[in-house]
């Protein structure tokens, strides 16, 4: 019974380990740095039992959400950026749902 319950208190202890070394001043400080001036955060909702990221925003234009796409892609920490939906808001601003992975630990 033991032996049966061992991958399970080792799955927990990796995930404890893995939060320790999350530092959320850090990803928020990233993040912060790739986000043009042109874009708006309206939410980032962060899942760290897979490091997915999920934000929504609004920006000036298409290209705009475009080209935060390929930033997020060419960032070390930032990977896998998938624009989920996109909707024209009016005034030609962009409204638009991106999900991406973050690794916040050195490889």
């Amino acid at each position: 019974a033991a032996i049966q319950l061992l991958p399970k208190e080792v799955d927990f202890a990796n995930q404890l380990i893995a939060k320790r070394g999350f530092s959320w001043t850090r990803f928020l400080t990233e993040l912060e740095q790739v986000i043009p001036a042109r874009i708006a955060i309206n939410s980032i909702r962060l899942d760290q039992t897979n490091s997915g990221v999920h934000l929504t925003g609004s920006a000036l234009n298409l290209e705009a959400v475009t080209a935060l796409t390929v930033t997020f892609q060419d960032h070390p920490r930032f990977k896998d950026p998938v624009l989920g939906q996109h909707r024209d808001a009016g005034n030609g601003v962009v409204e638009f749902d991106l999900s991406l992975r973050y690794r916040y630990r050195s490889q």
